[in-house]
């Protein structure tokens, strides 16, 4: 956080007080937790926390996320908005005691990876001189498929008949006679025979003749 300037040093000194961070800071959607953990179950992280000031001054809160160790302790930051400066995302500024929030973009954060966060708080004039409690969250995948199947009751090697009665597809075709002369041309339009007990039907196109088929 950044050192008390001139203009805080005059608002300590005319007794303004500091804003506070909520002690219950949460990570969503959609704000549920698994345990101690809380599950974002979208491929952003949305991070929020309540903030108070005592002079009724609007307040932001200052994000901060950190990855953990095996222990769950706090290991290296997460470098938030990608500026190389202090590596974290600030909300706009809310009313007392109302809840402020940021969303860390997409690709930042991994799924499957334990963080933690704790914010700090600022009324345009004082800072607040600790962070909150941490809250650990998780990503999560947004949309689960089943677990493949171990076995299955489909028997791999039996086969099923399935009988298809064609009927006749009507003028399509061409008339021959006994000598294999043409009697009839063929139609050149899609012609069905009809359909059967399941509604299945056979039909026929006929296109004119191309130089390839000629040939």
């Amino acid at each position: 956080m950044a050192a008390a300037g001139p203009q805080n040093l005059a608002a300590i000194a005319a007794g303004g007080a500091r804003p506070v961070s909520g002690k219950a800071p949460s990570a969503g959607p959609k704000f549920s937790k698994s345990g101690t953990v809380w599950r974002v179950i979208a491929p952003e992280a949305v991070l929020r926390n309540t903030v108070t000031d005592a002079d009724g001054d609007t307040a932001n809160l200052t994000f901060q996320v950190y990855t953990t160790n095996e222990d769950g302790t706090p290991k290296a930051q997460v470098d938030l908005d990608g500026a190389g400066g202090y590596g974290v995302l600030v909300s706009p500024f809310v009313a007392s005691g109302g809840t402020a929030k940021v969303t860390v973009p997409y690709g930042i954060l991994k799924p499957g990876v334990l963080y933690k966060f704790r914010t700090s708080a600022f009324d345009g004039s004082l800072y607040e001189t600790t962070w909150s409690a941490w809250a650990d969250f998780r990503i999560e995948p947004y949309m689960k498929f089943p677990a493949p199947q171990a076995s299955s009751t489909i028997d791999p090697v039996a086969q099923e008949n399935v009988e298809f009665t064609r009927t006749d597809p009507g003028p399509a075709l061409p008339t021959l006679d006994a000598n294999g002369a043409v009697k009839r041309e063929a139609t050149q339009a899609r012609t069905c025979g009809k359909p059967d007990a399941e509604g299945r039907k056979v039909c026929i196109e006929l296109s004119p003749p191309t130089a390839e088929s000629k040939a």
